[in-house]
């Protein structure tokens, strides 16, 4: 009997061969065939089931595989991690709260994206090598490479391949066109930013601009250099470089609306707008809070318009409040200072009175102290003295230092060298709702008041340190060229 060992080119796989004639009354042990494999160098994956079948089977004078190798293992392929990337529409969901709760008004994950010049859009993980395997004769054989990518098929228009990463050639937002990655300077919303988009935040020192086709709901934030809403503004709240709405802002909340240039076909309702320029094509009314640099509007009519340099203007109607020359931001703080400065007077008011009481007290404790000086009624009581004179004497501090802040924003609240209000028909009787309201506006022109109390022509109102001066006439051009200005400044 012999045992013959055959191992394959590759070392894969290891035949063993019972060699045996017929008169040959030997029967092989599987121990025999295990020794007979490591004298032939054979110590993996060894199938020990075959030796027994050999054995027991009598399987002679034929090959039969007896051991394998252990294969090497495929590796994990590449893989892109998005990391400034759009997400699909599907994917897009509202914010989960730590409470499990869903924040319908926080910007969405991957809605829409910005970048700087330079930030990473997408990354590519490289492939791995698998697991090594081992052949029969105990050698290693490599893993194999998972499958590559080739990042560059991703790179779309203004962005680079930099290393295993696709990077923003320029500031913008990130879209996922022709599955490409492509980074654009706009982005358009075809619906209402509200419920399906949630709030919308962009930094405003960038140069992008939003493209809004429905309103701005209620509730809901949009923070962007270059806005376009072709529906209106509800209340919601805005912070942008320049803003277009098409058809209107309205609302009665306190959020507050701010940008540098603002056009807008109407402004209705008890809304605070606040820019350096803006101009309405249709009418400021219904109690709206509108303030600005320069105010140019057709119709202002039931509201408060506070322009720090002038306001061009058709028609005034019923009753409002203009201020004109008049620094708002600083009228503002002017405003604070005066509400503060109030309620200290009626708080010292009342620790003077009481410090009467004061009086009276310590005048008793000095008599005490002449009798008994170390009485214990007569230090509780002198602490609490103390502790009173040092608050009234902080309060009077603090009041004094409220009224010099007041008196420097006085300092520097008017515009006596430039201001201007521009009627071009003038005063007349608001007639928009059921209620007929009589001209009953307030002109105040830096330090100035003019109340106008009926129907009354257009003119050009200026003021300077003594009075406010009416110009039935005037050169229009030289107004619109300060308004053109005010906006090339800007």
């Amino acid at each position: 009997m012999e045992i013959k060992v055959n191992v394959s080119e590759d070392e894969r796989e290891a035949q063993l061969t019972v060699i045996k004639d017929k008169d040959d009354q030997e029967i092989p042990l599987v121990e025999d065939l295990k020794d007979a494999l490591t004298k032939a160098g054979v110590t993996v994956g060894i199938v020990e089931t075959q030796l027994t079948l050999i054995c027991f089977d009598q399987k002679f004078n034929e090959e039969v595989v007896v051991a394998k190798c252990i294969e090497q293992k495929i590796g994990k392929d590449a893989e892109i991690k998005k990391v400034n990337a759009p997400k699909p529409s599907e994917k897009i969901q509202p914010v989960v709260t730590k409470d499990g709760k869903m924040d319908y008004f926080a910007p969405r994950e991957g809605f829409v994206v910005f970048v700087r010049k330079g930030d990473t859009i997408i990354k590519k993980v490289p492939p791995c090598a698998g697991e090594t395997g081992k052949t029969v004769l105990g050698k290693e054989i490599h893993g194999i490479k998972g499958k590559d990518i080739f990042i560059g098929q991703f790179s779309g228009k203004n962005t680079e391949v930099k290393d295993d990463s696709i990077i923003a050639s320029i500031e913008g937002i990130v879209k996922f066109v022709d599955n490409r990655y492509v980074v654009e300077k706009d982005f358009k919303i075809a619906t209402d930013v509200g419920l399906e988009t949630g709030s919308i935040k962009i930094p405003r020192d960038s140069d992008v601009g939003i493209f809004i086709d429905g309103d701005i709901k209620v509730g809901y934030e949009v923070t962007c250099p270059n806005v376009k809403v072709k529906g209106c503004v509800e209340d919601a709240k805005i912070d942008a470089k320049n803003l277009q709405i098409a058809e209107g802002i309205v609302g009665t909340s306190d959020i507050t609306i701010n940008a540098d240039i603002i056009r807008v076909g109407y402004i209705n309702g008890p809304r605070k707008i606040y820019a350096n320029f803006i101009k309405v094509s249709r009418e400021i009314s219904n109690g709206a809070v509108v303030a600005a640099d320069i105010v140019q509007a057709n119709i202002i009519q039931g509201s408060t318009v506070m322009a720090k340099e002038g306001i061009m203007v058709d028609n005034i109607n019923g009753s409002n409040n203009i201020y004109v020359g008049i620094d708002y931001k600083v009228k503002d703080e002017f405003d604070k200072l005066s509400k503060e400065i109030n309620i200290m007077e009626n708080e010292i008011s009342e620790m003077k009175d009481e410090s009467y009481q004061v009086a009276k007290r310590m005048t008793k404790m000095k008599q005490l102290a002449k009798i008994n000086p170390k009485h214990p009624h007569l230090i509780k009581e002198m602490i609490k003295i103390k502790k009173f004179k040092e608050k009234l004497d902080s309060s009077v501090a603090y009041y004094n230092d409220l009224k010099r802040q007041r008196s420097k924003c006085v300092e520097k609240m008017y515009l006596l060298e430039k201001n201007f209000l521009m009627v071009r028909s003038g005063f007349s009787t608001d007639t928009s709702s059921e209620k007929i309201v009589d001209p009953d506006t307030k002109l105040h022109i830096c330090r100035h008041l003019m109340k106008i109390i009926e129907p009354k022509s257009g003119a050009l109102f200026k003021a300077d340190e003594g009075k406010i001066n009416v110009f039935s006439k005037y050169d229009i051009t030289e107004i619109k060229n300060i308004i053109e200005n005010k906006i090339n400044s800007l």
